[in-house]
């Protein structure tokens, strides 16, 4: 059973399954979705243009924070996943207090250091996520999807 929220989307939207949408107080959570394409693609960028900061002149590690430009709500990915799959939306909006106790509604990050160095994602968020989307209904990939 997949344990990730875009999966788990997925299947519920192709089974047409009614998906929980927790929110707190009517304000659904939100997240800054990144493809992994384009996440190797920055530790890429990193690598090649941050210099490494080296014991005894740095005691830590430099951080360089890899967030995704579209800042979107779980209900807004799970409308854009189901138009992609031509498929109504069934959802409920479902109290987090009651159903996950310290859930946060919001993971916001600052991605600046990339920014200010030059980087932008190869690949914008709507074609990774329609190309992702569209990669799961193909019949030959149903197969490794299950295993």
């Amino acid at each position: 059973k997949p344990s990730s929220y875009f999966p788990i989307l997925r299947m519920k939207i192709l089974y047409r399954e009614m998906i929980d949408i927790h929110s707190q107080d009517g304000e659904i959570g939100t997240r800054f979705y990144l493809h992994a394409r384009n996440f190797a693609d920055a530790i890429l960028f990193i690598l090649n243009n941050f210099p490494a900061r080296l014991f005894p002149d740095y005691d830590r590690p430099e951080r360089i924070n890899i967030v995704g430009k579209t800042e979107l709500s779980n209900l807004d990915l799970a409308e854009k996943i189901a138009e992609i799959m031509k498929i109504p939306l069934s959802y409920q909006l479902i109290d987090v207090n009651s159903s996950r106790p310290g859930y946060d509604l919001r993971y916001g990050m600052d991605g600046y250091r990339l920014e200010d160095a030059g980087y932008n994602f190869p690949v914008p968020f709507d074609e990774s996520l329609e190309k992702t989307v569209n990669w799961h209904l193909k019949r030959e990939n149903q197969e490794w999807l299950s295993s």
